[in-house]
This record gives structure tokens, C-alpha cells and sequence, in this order.
């Protein structure tokens, strides 16, 4: 017989989960108990009785009832949860979690159930953004020049005095003012070797060891000098604990200076360092590249613009649970892309100076960024029923696999017949569509004809018709399975019948 559920219902908006109370029949769960004690009596000897003959009661006092009630909410859940879950017809992401038990007389249990994404679109196709180009300027150009030039700067001993670019190698001692003389603690550095580049006035310099503004203080030196130099510390806890809300003497000693010397962009210096033979053709390849880079970064821009557009008129939930499942499936697909080049993910962490929580929390909100607009490509893919040709698909597969494998080869016919060739063939239709979704939200809202990525209307009544007929199969199929009354049970003529 079917328990009784009275199921109390309340949705957790910023989460996307339904936090539920639910109330069945004692007797149910007192079955449970029981069922619980006899399984741990078979296995516990009780002074007395044979292995799971023992009663309620003394088996309760032998192990504890604590230990039966443990046991017997594990199989009250396995049969309860499913009921549950049929009764709040809802759709469920993924498994729920029990978190409290409020009362066992009468049994009253709290869940917590992640639900299934939802997108409500908006007005989507009436957005309009204007499309701005970005244009590579001669500075832009003359920047990527002077940067492969920096690229292989030569350096020459110079006797100064100092100047912007140049490199002060020197030697500093630092000590903690104020504090005692005896203390060793108190000298934080002592004759540390440090070479300097003097960076200029517009540059950042808030990452300078040991502390920002250093290498601005020492233009004008000259070999042999000496400077004291004194640095107060913010009370802050990125600042190590030793000099943290403390003033710091530090003595500078010059030792040499170094200047950093360009190379001419000549045909000769071109030829040496590219694959390139005149100036002018190089600067052009410059100009490709940056021009490359710049629309890719001009349409990466213009996209995050429609999507905060859609956004803006549209709602997308999702649960919490989607975020740790996408972050932990994309770690661990970091994880086998390091493990193929012989490194560890903990081994990359610790390069970095990162704690792996740190990095669980940094990728979970990279998710949590990306989710919306996964859950609205493919609604927005669906509802236009955009146009993906499975030839399209096909030969991409087959590219993929000629660049990996000998055609005929039997390691190509192993991987055509795994289980990883359908994940391959996922993965490209899965990407084409995106790609076509994104073209289309281009298009859009630039105002442009969106009928190339939409499927003529002669492949959608084709579809349709596909979809008539595989539901008929379906249906005839579901009531050939239903047993009739003649079916059910054989009359003495049938079986008859059947023995001549």
C-alpha cells in the first residue's frame, strides 16, 4: 500500500532549490525499524537467541537504538525519496539532500532538491547594439616593433649617473626602525644582491620588491654610491608579518650600472630573429596580426554586450549544485590535459604560490559567469530551431579523425567503433551549435538578415513529420506491451490449440 505523503513545499529562490517537509504514516517507519533490527540481529550474537530471532527490545538494549534507527532511515529513504519526488512534480537536477530530521513520531524529514535549470526569454530578437570596429593605429605597430627589439636587448657596463631603462645592481640591507639593535629579527635583509630597472614615471611599479617606488629613487646614482632609504609598511595582510605596520631603513649600495641597448631594425636583424626578409614585410605581418587580434577581441567584447542585453531581459536559474558539478568537471579535465604533459595539478598549484581551495572557488566563479549563457545559447538554439547540417558535423568528424589516425589504420577503426567517437561526434554538434547561435545573436542584433542560420521551412515540416511518425511507432509499440484480457490468461481451446 502506498504511504501518505503530507509534503510541504517552499522554493529557494537564490539558490533554485525547493526546500521540502515531509510527513508520512509512523507505522511505515516503524516497519522500517523493524526490518533494521532483524538485519543487525543475524549479525550480532545476543545472549539468549539464535541470529535474528531476538525482539525488538532486547536487541534495542544489546546495540543501542540509535544504531537500528541509523539503519532503518536508509532503506525509509530509499523507498520514501522516489514517492517524494513524484509528488511535487517537479523536475529534480539531481539527487536531494536530507537535512534534518525533524521528528521521527511521526516520522517528519527535511530535504533540500536542486531543480532543473529555467530560462524565460526575453524580447531577445528586438535588441540592437551598435557594432563599434577597433582600428590598429601606427603606435600600435611601432609597440609591437619596440617590443621584439626589447626582446633581444643587448646590455652594456656604463659609469651613469642613472637613467630610465637602465639596470642598478645593488646591494641592500633593511632593518626594522625602532626596533632593538640586538634583535635579529629586527634585519629583514642583509647585503641582499638586487638588480634594478628603472622603470619610467608611467609605468606600474606596484609590484617592486621590497617595496614600490624603489627603482624611481635610484636615477642619478652612479657606481660606488650609497643611499638610505626608509618605507613605511601598511598594516595590511597581504604585507608579510615581520614588516606589516612597520617603517623599514633600508641602505642601498650601488655596485655597477647597466644599460639596456636596442638593436637596429634592420633587414640583417630581421632575418635573424624571424622568418621574415625586409622590414616592410614584417611590419605588415605586424599589422595582420594586430588587426586579427583586435577583431577577435572587438566581437568577444560585442557579444558579452548582447548577452548582457538578453540578460537583462530575461531569467535564467539554475542551482548551486550545477555550479560544483561544471567546476569540478572542468578541474578534472584540467587535471588529465597536465597528467598527459607529465605534470600534476597540485605540482602547477604550488608553482603558482595556490591553494587548491582558492582555485576551486576562482573556477566555480568562472562557472557560475558562464552557466547563463550555456542555459540561454541552447534556448535560444531550440526555440529558432537553428540550422545545423549533420553533413556539416560528419565532415568535421572525419577531418579530425584524418589528422589523428592513418585512414584504415586499426587504431582508427578501434576508436570509430568506442564509445569515444560518439562523445567526439557530442562535442562537435555541441560546438557547431554554439557557434551558430552566436552567429545568429550577432546578426541580430546588428539588425542583419538571420535567415541563413534558421532551417527552411520545407526541413522543419520534414522534422515534423519524422517526429509524427516516431511517436505512431511509439505508441503502437506501448499498446502492443498492454496485456488484453484474452492475453492475460489462456483459455483450455488455446491451449489446446497449442499442443496440436
Amino acid at each position: 500500500m502506498r504511504p501518505t505523503l503530507k509534503i510541504e513545499k517552499t522554493y529557494l529562490e537564490d539558490t533554485h532549490q525547493l526546500e521540502l517537509i515531509v510527513e508520512t504514516e509512523q507505522d511505515v517507519f516503524d516497519k522500517a525499524k523493524h526490518v533494521a533490527m532483524r538485519e543487525i540481529s543475524k549479525n550480532v550474537k545476543i545472549p539468549g537467541f539464535r541470529p535474528g530471532k531476538a525482539p525488538y527490545n532486547r536487541v534495542a538494549q544489546y546495540v543501542g537504538e540509535d544504531r537500528i534507527i541509523d539503519k532503518a532511515l536508509e532503506s525509509f529513504l530509499d523507498e520514501i525519496y522516489p514517492k517524494v519526488i513524484e509528488e511535487i512534480e517537479e523536475t529534480p537536477y539531481g539527487p536531494g539532500q536530507l537535512e534534518e530530521v525533524k521528528s521521527l513520531e511521526p516520522p517528519t524529514l527535511e530535504f533540500i532538491v536542486p531543480l532543473e535549470p529555467e530560462v524565460t526569454l526575453g524580447d531577445y530578437r528586438s535588441i540592437r547594439i551598435p557594432f563599434e570596429a577597433s582600428e590598429v593605429s601606427e603606435e600600435d605597430i611601432h609597440k609591437a616593433v619596440e617590443e621584439l627589439k626589447t626582446q633581444h636587448t643587448s646590455v652594456e657596463e656604463i659609469e651613469g649617473p642613472a637613467e630610465e631603462n637602465n639596470i642598478v645592481d645593488t646591494k641592500i640591507t633593511g632593518r626594522v626602525i625602532d626596533a632593538d639593535l640586538d634583535d635579529e629579527e629586527a634585519l629583514i635583509m642583509v647585503n641582499q644582491p638586487l638588480p634594478v630597472l628603472i622603470k619610467s614615471e608611467d609605468e606600474d611599479d606596484s609590484k617592486e620588491w621590497p617595496f614600490p617606488g624603489l627603482s624611481r629613487q635610484l636615477l642619478g646614482v652612479s657606481p660606488g654610491d650609497s643611499l638610505e632609504l626608509v618605507h613605511e609598511y601598511p598594516d595590511e595582510e597581504k604585507i608579510a608579518e615581520d614588516i606589516r605596520g612597520k617603517a623599514v631603513l633600508y641602505t642601498v649600495d650601488v655596485e655597477k650600472i647597466r644599460s639596456r641597448v636596442l638593436p637596429e631594425l634592420t633587414d640583417e636583424f630581421i632575418q635573424s630573429v624571424t622568418d621574415f626578409e625586409t622590414k616592410e614585410e614584417l611590419l605588415a605581418s605586424i599589422r595582420d596580426e594586430l588587426e586579427e587580434n583586435a577583431q577577435r577581441k572587438d566581437k568577444n567584447e560585442y557579444i558579452d554586450k548582447i548577452f548582457d542585453a538578453i540578460l537583462e531581459c530575461s531569467t535564467v536559474k539554475f542551482p548551486i549544485e550545477m555550479v560544483k558539478d561544471d567546476a569540478k568537471t572542468k578541474i578534472k579535465q584540467l587535471a588529465e590535459s597536465l597528467a598527459s604533459q607529465g605534470l600534476e595539478l597540485k605540482t602547477l598549484l604550488a608553482m603558482r604560490g595556490e591553494e587548491e581551495e582558492t582555485f576551486q572557488e576562482k573556477m566555480e566563479e568562472d562557472v557560475r559567469h558562464q552557466i547563463p549563457r550555456t542555459l540561454l545559447l541552447k534556448e535560444i538554439a531550440e526555440t529558432e530551431n537553428l540550422n545545423t547540417s549533420p553533413e556539416d558535423v560528419m565532415n568535421e568528424y572525419r577531418n579530425i579523425l584524418d589528422q589523428s589516425f592513418e585512414e584504415g589504420s586499426e587504431e582508427r577503426k578501434e576508436f570509430e567503433g568506442s564509445v569515444n567517437a560518439f562523445h567526439l561526434l557530442n562535442s562537435i554538434s555541441s560546438n557547431m551549435i554554439t557557434e551558430t547561435a552566436l552567429a545568429f545573436l550577432e546578426a541580430s542584433a546588428k539588425g542583419e538578415d538571420v535567415s541563413p542560420f534558421l532551417k527552411p521551412e520545407e526541413e522543419e515540416i520534414e522534422d515534423a513529420e519524422e517526429a509524427e511518425v516516431q511517436n505512431a511507432e511509439e505508441e503502437d509499440t506501448a499498446d502492443e506491451a498492454v496485456p488484453t484480457s484474452s492475453d492475460a490468461q489462456d483459455t483450455p481451446e488455446d491451449e489446446e490449440e497449442a499442443e496440436d
